[in-house]
């Protein structure tokens, strides 16, 4: 079920540039702006929404099985960094 959402492969919305300034949602690719605020996913903080809507759907489709390993590679790097 679409919900008037483009069809966006989430993984080329993942794949957009770091640095370029421009904050996409992770499963339509709307762009964030100071009227359309982003959230973030709460529990691995490393995807961006501009909707719950597209955050439960993309909770589906792929970032269920991606945000346990995001979680997991999050902690192993902040132990590293407390270490030293």
């Amino acid at each position: 079920m679409n919900r008037g959402l483009p069809d966006v492969d989430a993984k080329l919305v993942a794949l957009t540039p770091i640095g370029t300034g421009t904050v996409m949602c992770q499963l339509c690719a709307a762009v964030k702006t100071d009227a359309r605020p982003f959230k973030r996913c709460t529990a691995c903080r490393c995807v961006v929404y501009c909707s719950v809507e597209c955050q439960r759907l993309h909770w589906g489709q792929a970032h269920k099985e991606e945000c346990g390993a995001l979680c997991k590679k999050k902690k192993k790097k902040k132990k590293k960094s407390t270490l030293r």
